[in-house]
């Protein structure tokens, strides 16, 4: 990970950028799910 590699920055920082694109994976995540039971819900009524 490119985060890791820039030896500058603090691990807070690497800690505070993880954690958030780790709360945009989780949205994303989520969303997809919802998309998925939408188009299960088309599929078998």
């Amino acid at each position: 990970m490119a985060l890791w590699r820039d030896k500058r920055r603090a691990s807070a920082d690497v800690r505070r950028l993880a954690a958030a694109h780790l709360e945009e994976i989780d949205a994303r995540i989520a969303e997809l799910k919802r998309m998925r039971q939408t188009l299960e819900g088309l599929i078998w009524r």
